[in-house]
């Protein structure tokens, strides 16, 4: 049985924009210029993206999201920053690897937890690696995959044997202008357990073009709580991508927050490989102004008696625009594969708007997949109920507001972070 409005695992047909040898042309040195042990992987990924161009939205899958601002930009490799980092720390234990404008400022000879080994990513050539990132330097990879490989400048190997107890937080910075790739490798050993926090916050209106990119690896039986947090200033883009391959019986518990950004997209993809493997990833999104935020998913079920769940919330207010994508694939052989998939988003004004497409492909025949999409405004007889219980018009649209952002995290078991996420969105709603 096949079940799809598009398939995302057919050929692309490349339909560039306008402004894509215009933004070619201003990258070309940038890459040039980083001439280190890295540049065969860098040149190989940048003629694949010239090849393929950034995508016009006549590419089904850029179809929402607006690229013209950011092509448009005469875009540079950022200085070396300074940033108070410790202003941006979450108000939890954890373990901190700080990035500032790209760029490692955290020692990582200076942690010291048992079970977590970490070490920079980039800092000696790796002949294993070099060869598969120059594989997946392919035109047909996402253009801003392909562009992080051209101009990744620093990251992390983070590897993980046993249970990590403290949270590790990996806070990304930014204070001034330009592009700033940053790349990570997350191994976890075989029943190896992390809770990984992921920040991208601004200093300021700090206004470049963030594009980090994460490659996991779980092993058998392995569990990662990973959480995302977007919180850049109102005119920076964002292009980020979650990669994860999943040995058999591994879990991921992954959530996404989207707040910030003039163009904001993220993709999680996992690849569930061997059976009994598992993966609930979750976004909640909320969108003002003129923003656009676009939250993807593509989860490919490419082995039997594995599940995957998902919970997808968007608010959207003011002239804004919200995007949800969701893939479920299901290989041949994937039986007894059990997946769902929904998605809900609430429209604040009658100028929001927002594009949903969730969608199944399926190619085996003992399979429970389902999937899910409900769009519409504030439920008048839940405001009614309120107002009658003494609460003014303002604090019931905000309190329905926020419940309903917050349901898709109410998953996550570490109750300090949960609540500190929460509070973010309770914080970000009462403006609205």
């Amino acid at each position: 049985m096949t079940t799809s409005s598009a398939s995302s695992v057919s050929k692309v047909e490349f339909r560039p924009h306008r402004l894509s040898d215009q933004a070619l042309a201003v990258l070309a040195p940038l890459v040039e210029r980083l001439d280190d042990d890295w540049a065969v992987v860098r040149r190989a990924a940048f003629d694949a993206l010239k090849t393929r161009g950034f995508p016009s939205r006549k590419e089904e899958d850029w179809q929402y999201t607006p690229l013209d601002a950011l092509l448009a930009e005469d875009w540079v490799l950022p200085q070396d920053g300074e940033a108070d980092v410790n202003a941006f720390r979450p108000p939890f234990d954890h373990v901190l690897i700080a990035f500032v404008d790209g760029r490692c400022v955290t020692d990582p000879q200076d942690l010291s937890v048992k079970g977590l080994h970490v070490r920079p990513l980039l800092a000696q050539a790796d002949a294993a690696l070099r060869d598969r990132w120059r594989l997946q330097a392919r035109p047909e990879a996402d253009p801003f995959q392909l562009l992080n490989l051209a101009l990744m400048r620093d990251g992390m190997a983070i590897e993980v044997s046993g249970q990590v107890a403290e949270t590790v937080v990996l806070l990304h910075v930014h204070t001034q202008p330009g592009v700033t790739a940053v790349r990570h490798r997350v191994t976890l050993k075989a029943h190896a357990q992390l809770t990984l926090v992921e920040l991208h916050v601004s200093v300021g209106e700090a206004a470049g073009l963030v594009n980090p990119v994460i490659e996991t690896e779980l092993g058998e039986g392995a569990v990662l709580r990973h959480v995302k947090l977007q919180q850049l200033a109102g005119q920076a883009f964002h292009m980020g991508w979650h990669a994860v391959r999943q040995q058999g019986g591994s879990q991921l518990l992954s959530d996404t927050v989207q707040l910030g950004g003039r163009v904001s997209r993220h993709m999680t993809h996992t690849c569930l490989l061997n059976e009994n493997a598992g993966s609930e990833v979750n976004s909640a999104a909320l969108v003002r102004d003129q923003q656009v935020i676009d939250s993807r998913t593509f989860t490919d079920h490419a082995s039997a008696h594995c599940f995957s769940r998902q919970n997808h919330r968007l608010v959207v207010a003011d002239s804004g625009r919200g995007v949800f994508d969701g893939m479920i694939h299901v290989a041949r052989g994937a039986q007894k594969t059990d997946g769902l998939m929904d998605n809900k988003n609430l429209l604040i004004g009658d100028r929001a708007k927002v594009d949903a497409k969730p969608r199944l492909e399926i190619y085996a025949d003992d399979v429970k997949c389902s999937h899910g999409s409900a769009t519409g405004q504030l439920d008048r007889d839940q405001l009614f109920y309120l107002r009658a219980r003494g609460l003014d018009a303002d604090t019931a649209r905000r309190l329905i507001t926020r419940a309903f952002l917050a349901e898709p995290l109410e998953g996550i078991t570490h109750d300090a972070l949960r609540g500190w996420l929460i509070g973010l969105l309770d914080e970000a709603v009462s403006t609205l």
